[in-house]
């Protein structure tokens, strides 16, 4: 199951548009946004698929169709997997390149995404997924 939920999950953000992401996405799915990631999100948490959704629909709607996700490193265990990324694209308004690393740490539960926990950087979500180096 463990092999599954990384493919499920590097399909999720390697797809090319949203609509191929959002069918990993399980109906009751959540997401947490911790530390500096709430302030960009503009949340603490949305629930619900329609929410989850809405969101990932506004948030990309501010970067041109270049913006994607490479996965630097990931980790399985159980029902989770700790995905490091780096979002890269540029600002639809601003016109300016962007590069960021992040860390989600995502918990599936019959081949879907059921939670979402954002991080802003990698050694955040390895602490708060108890993992060491």
């Amino acid at each position: 199951m463990s092999q599954e939920n990384v493919e499920i999950v590097a399909g999720y953000f390697e797809a090319v548009d949203l609509a191929a992401s959002i069918d990993a996405l399980a109906e009751d799915v959540t997401f947490v946004f911790h530390g500096e990631t709430r302030h960009l999100a503009g949340a603490e948490t949305i629930a619900g698929k329609s929410a989850a959704v809405a969101w990932l629909a506004d948030w990309f709607s501010r970067f041109d169709r270049d913006y994607h996700f490479e996965i630097e490193e990931s980790r399985d265990w159980d029902d989770h997997v700790l995905v490091v990324t780096t979002n890269r694209g540029t600002g639809r308004a601003s016109g300016v390149p962007i590069s960021r690393q992040t860390a989600q740490l995502m918990t599936l539960r019959d081949g879907k995404i059921v939670r979402q926990d954002f991080f802003a950087d990698r050694d955040a979500a390895f602490e708060a997924a108890g993992l060491s180096e």
